[in-house]
């Protein structure tokens, strides 16, 4: 096969009679995982896809897959594309190119286009063993597919439609501003408990500032004052203080929280969280990247298998590299490095 492709911020994965190509850079165990399936014997799509759809599961990634050797050869999500000329067929997910195009007979790239020229499949010379045109067609127009986005606890239930932020001021509260990059976004399927913020009840004692407390802590979370003994009461979550990003910016802890260069709420998440859009040119940065949980008193965070890992800071103490999929404990003035380019800080303030 004669393909050649672009270098971009997306990754291309081709093997044999297959091509996989997505705006995203995905945790590795999903690249391998994939890697084995274009490289497996018989019809894969089926596999690919639901592996696919657990990875994005509401479809919020561009891609394109194509498998000269299924029946249905092409699929596209999003902003995917299959382009067709006399010479070849262009498969595109909305990514500028970096540079000329090179040369690939197989492997895994980063990667924003991917050329298959028509003269590697020898016969007529014409499409890629003659997709035809009808999906062609469908594959290179239409919107990209609904992506649900937080909707304000005031919004009125006849609202059908919100923007997407792209900035990092849009996502942590206040009124939704539109501008030239923000997308129109259906809400009418969005879960209902989804909808509602939780209210989790904890256990609380108060000391003598009159801030609220854990009840099994001797000092204040807050002013770390000696708590007295006292009979612990049940009170509705306060919030538990705030993540420094950056740009000075707190991201307020009365719900849980997801960084990453495109967020979504994460697969069983109770509440929805705030979403925390990173800059786009942060390479090793993941598009889901980062979660912080509350449970309880507690605030959690968690790495969900980004490509460039979390770094735990702790004052005293030497950097901790996360374990994926781990849950860590965050305590005020902990800090978190994401990918050695994004450092955000756990603070407490009366």
């Amino acid at each position: 096969m004669d393909t050649s492709y672009v270098a971009g911020t997306g990754l291309l994965l081709t093997r044999s009679r297959r091509w996989l190509l997505l705006d995203d850079d995905p945790p590795r165990d999903r690249v391998e995982e994939w890697w084995d399936l274009l490289g497996a014997s018989g019809p894969v799509r089926d596999q690919l896809v639901a592996s696919l759809e657990v990875a994005y599961p509401l479809h919020e990634v561009s891609l394109v897959l194509v498998d000269l050797d299924d029946a249905a050869p092409a699929l596209t999500w999003g902003n995917g594309r299959v382009d067709a000329d006399a010479s070849g067929q262009r498969l595109s997910v909305g990514l500028a190119g970096e540079g000329k195009a090179l040369p690939l007979l197989a492997g895994v790239v980063p990667a924003a286009t991917v050329d298959v020229h028509a003269s590697a499949f020898g016969g007529d010379g014409g499409l890629i063993d003659g997709i035809p045109a009808d999906i062609l067609e469908s594959s290179s127009s239409g919107p990209p597919p609904t992506r649900p986005m937080f909707r304000p606890a005031d919004a009125r239930d006849d609202e059908v439609e919100i923007t997407v932020p792209r900035r990092v001021s849009d996502v942590l509260g206040g009124p939704q501003v539109a501008d030239d990059t923000a997308e129109p976004v259906a809400t009418s399927d969005l879960s209902d408990h989804l909808r509602q913020s939780s209210q989790e009840t904890v256990l609380a004692v108060q000391c003598p500032h009159g801030h609220v407390t854990p009840a099994y802590t001797p000092t204040c979370r807050v002013c770390n004052a000696t708590v007295e003994q006292q009979e612990p009461r049940s009170i509705p979550r306060p919030n538990l203080g705030g993540l420094r990003l950056p740009s000075g910016e707190l991201v307020p802890l009365d719900r849980g929280v997801v960084f990453g260069r495109k967020p979504t709420p994460v697969a069983g998440s109770s509440d929805w969280p705030h979403l925390v859009h990173l800059p786009q040119d942060s390479a090793y940065v993941s598009r889901m990247h980062l979660q912080i949980e509350l449970d309880g008193w507690l605030v959690l965070a968690r790495d969900l298998g980004s490509r460039g890992g979390t770094t735990l800071r702790i004052p005293g103490r030497l950097p901790q590299r996360i374990r994926a999929h781990e849950r860590y404990v965050l305590e005020p003035g902990h800090a978190l490095d994401l990918a050695d380019t994004y450092e955000i800080t756990y603070e407490v303030s009366p």
